[in-house]
């Protein structure tokens, strides 16, 4: 929240844009891994690493920095591996935000 200037409306608006983009983006990631297609996997790693950067999961988006990394150099392996990391991370933070989303809306927020 630091980058908002403590904002909270604003970081609540970025967070929900971040709810509603990401999931397509990781499907499509994943399926374009799951076809070795490293020109695909480079684009959308690309994508999710600046939405992960702006709700700060700086490791998320290191990952996703290796997976594209390996995509550009052709690795396969490497690149479906980080993917495969990066989707299971991308799950945990999507979990993390909505349920501190949800923990905000309630009661006495």
């Amino acid at each position: 929240m630091h980058a908002v200037n403590d904002d909270r409306q604003i970081y609540q608006e970025m967070c929900d844009l971040f709810l509603r983009t990401v999931p397509e983006l990781q499907s499509t990631l994943c399926a374009a891994a799951s076809r070795h297609d490293t020109e695909a996997v480079r684009r959308q790693a690309h994508s999710l690493r600046g939405s992960c950067l702006v709700v700060g999961a700086v490791e998320l988006a290191n990952w996703l920095h290796e997976a594209e990394r390996a995509g550009v150099e052709g690795n396969v392996v490497e690149m479906a591996a980080r993917v495969d990391q990066a989707a299971l991370a991308l799950d945990g933070l999507l979990a993390e935000i909505r349920s501190a989303l949800k923990a905000a809306s309630g009661p006495g927020a």
